[in-house]
């Protein structure tokens, strides 16, 4: 059993042993496809961090292809009505809501891996294409001025152009995503 970097057995850490020592450490994950499960045990935990210190900042960690708009809304609105400061990074991919609540994360805060890959919609696969998936870009678009908005608040730019891009499927790596606004700067 792990316990403060020294090993009692020759037994490694499990993926739950990793999720708490995260947890301790303030880092929350959203990783994989977002949907209401996932997005209830993300809130579930940016909940528990707050009511364990309303000061100390909360990491949440972000690769996921994106997913549902409702999913991500609530995380967006968890995040801006918690004490403590959300800070937002990507390691991997942020794509479709996952790149809108990277951008929704504390400014100042808010920083993209440098092998990072993110976009405006969520990257399409056309052999590998569910019709879920189907279905979480059709809600993107759906409700594209709300999220143009949530992105405009944290990026500087017009709504409307955000909401081109939106439509347009803009792609980013990470020095474009810092240079437009999704996150602050980069980290190698």
């Amino acid at each position: 059993m792990w316990r403060f970097g020294k090993q009692k057995d020759s037994t490694p850490p499990s993926p739950r042993g990793d999720a708490d020592h995260l947890l301790r450490q303030r880092v929350v994950q959203l990783h994989g496809p977002l949907d209401d499960e996932q997005a209830t045990v993300v809130i579930a935990k940016l909940l528990f961090l707050q009511h364990e210190n309303r000061c100390l900042p909360i990491t949440l960690v972000i690769d996921s292809p994106g997913g549902s708009v409702s999913a991500g809304m609530a995380i967006v609105d968890a995040m801006r009505d918690l004490a403590p400061p959300v800070r937002t990074r990507c390691e991997g991919n942020a794509h479709g809501m996952a790149a809108v609540i990277l951008a929704a994360g504390q400014p100042g805060e808010r920083v993209v891996a440098g092998g990072s890959y993110l976009s405006l919609t969520p990257p399409f696969y056309p052999e590998r294409r569910t019709a879920t998936e189907a279905e979480s870009d059709r809600e993107l678009l759906a409700h594209r001025d709300v999220l143009a908005a949530v992105v405009a608040a944290s990026s500087g730019r017009e709504v409307n152009s955000i909401a081109a891009d939106l439509s347009a499927g803009r792609c980013f790596d990470a020095a474009a995503a810092v240079e437009y606004g999704l996150a602050d700067r980069v980290v190698e």
